[in-house]
């Protein structure tokens, strides 16, 4: 019996697509079907490791073709959004470091 709004298909994709999902759904714990819903319809995802895992994935993605600097510059935009984030949720600039200490091993970011 069908979940209402839940429908099967069946696609053609490359090879490698079929890897990375039957990955990806082992991985994460989701099925195949929960993996392209939150691909194409952007739906939030509750798990941080498997919100970290997308974002990873669209990060390595978006920046595959980026030279040196311009990954660099990427990167540091991204650390200041997130750090800048963090204070919007009431981090202080040394709960930042602190955090970024314990994550990166002693190489805080700042």
């Amino acid at each position: 019996m069908e979940t209402p709004g839940i429908t099967t298909m069946t696609a053609t994709v490359l090879e490698q697509t079929k890897d990375t999902l039957t990955e990806q759904s082992l991985v994460l714990d989701l099925t195949i079907g929960e993996i392209l819903d939150r691909i194409v319809l952007d739906l939030p995802i509750q798990e941080p490791s498997a919100a970290v895992s997308f974002l990873c994935d669209k990060l390595a993605i978006f920046t595959r073709g980026q030279t040196q600097i311009q990954l660099e510059e990427t990167l540091v935009t991204l650390i200041a959004i997130f750090s800048e984030t963090l204070q919007q949720f009431g981090y202080a600039q040394e709960d930042i470091i602190k955090l970024s200490t314990e994550s990166f091993q002693g190489n805080q970011i700042t």
